[in-house]
């Protein structure tokens, strides 16, 4: 049901993303490698950490997906009121639409603060970069949005589709199906 509203606000030219991969902080004293279990861990406490690890990395890209889809509903409804005319409704939605992507833009600082002890883990690595291409795309909309760029439209059309590839990707990683509106064709 909701597949419809990704790609059509990607056709839009209303999505797109950047960003690069996320730096992994030095090890800790106590600590090895990413993953490794130190002196003091079994491995049962270590797989019990892994799942834990990555039961908190999905729960990042849970909250948002919540957030991203109604966003793009409103992108998309603010697209049709204009279409009809509906000026007053158009500027409402955008509005609203703004005040969405504020928090879509604060994706970045989230993945570093929620995931931030497991940094190095390749499904922190994943979630970080797509956190990195939903801020990209938010910022990019918000400070230059297109007004009839059409250069400018297609720059925020690329970058919502890495935002979306890396969004998949980071749902990969931790071993779930993305929502169904993310989901690969």
């Amino acid at each position: 049901m909701q597949r419809p509203i990704v790609s059509a606000v990607l056709s839009a030219g209303l999505i797109g993303c950047g960003g690069s991969e996320p730096q992994s902080p030095p090890a800790k004293s106590g600590q090895t490698a990413v993953g490794a279990p130190t002196a003091t861990q079994t491995p049962t406490a270590t797989a019990r950490d892994s799942a834990a690890r990555v039961a908190d990395a999905a729960n990042v890209l849970d909250s948002w997906s919540a957030v991203i889809l109604p966003a793009l509903v409103t992108a998309q409804a603010r697209a049709g009121a204009l279409q009809k005319g509906e000026t007053d409704k158009a500027a409402r939605l955008e509005r609203k639409f703004y005040r969405q992507l504020k928090t879509v833009q604060r994706f970045r600082r989230d993945a570093r603060e929620r995931l931030g002890a497991e940094s190095g883990t390749r499904e922190a690595k994943a979630v970080g970069a797509a956190g990195d291409a939903w801020s990209e795309w938010a910022r990019e909309i918000r400070t230059h949005p297109p007004a009839g760029d059409v250069s400018q439209a297609q720059k925020i059309t690329d970058l919502g589709r890495t935002a979306v590839r890396r969004h998949q990707a980071a749902y990969e990683a931790v071993g779930r199906q993305p929502p169904p509106a993310f989901q690969r064709k």
